[in-house]
């Protein structure tokens, strides 16, 4: 059912994105140490967050981690966020950053679960140089 959450954006290839998440296989093994086990609740945050996949896919994932508990604290209150405003339509940083502030989460470094802008023009900027 899950072949892939993200497409060009980033592959992240689940079938079962609550063993993923939860470092168990279907057998029960462990399969993830805690740094791998952080990177795919990042990844699936992000996803979460990126309104260029398709809601629906979105919804499915919201629905399979609703029983999760996340390794890292601060993604467990920013899924909680994310699955309040998720109800009310698209997700946006700033949207997401006033709900966590509202929850007494003012100091949350949102920007890290929303993707840059891959559509976007890429500006080049030189190193500054010292002159001697």
């Amino acid at each position: 059912m899950w072949n892939k959450l993200i497409g060009a954006r980033g592959a992240l290839p689940l079938r079962n994105p609550e063993f993923a998440l939860n470092g168990r296989t279907s057998c029960g093994a462990f399969t993830m140490d805690r740094e791998t086990q952080f990177a795919t609740e990042l990844q699936a945050l992000r996803v979460l967050c990126d309104e260029a996949i398709a809601r629906e896919q979105r919804r499915r994932l919201l629905q399979s981690l609703a029983q999760h508990t996340f390794i890292e604290a601060e993604h467990q209150v920013v899924f909680e966020s994310i699955r309040a405003l998720f109800q009310r339509g698209p997700i946006s940083m700033a949207q997401l950053r006033v709900h966590l502030n509202n929850r007494g989460f003012p100091d949350t470094d949102v920007e890290k679960y929303f993707l840059p802008d891959q559509t976007g023009s890429f500006e080049f900027r030189p190193p500054n140089k010292i002159a001697p």
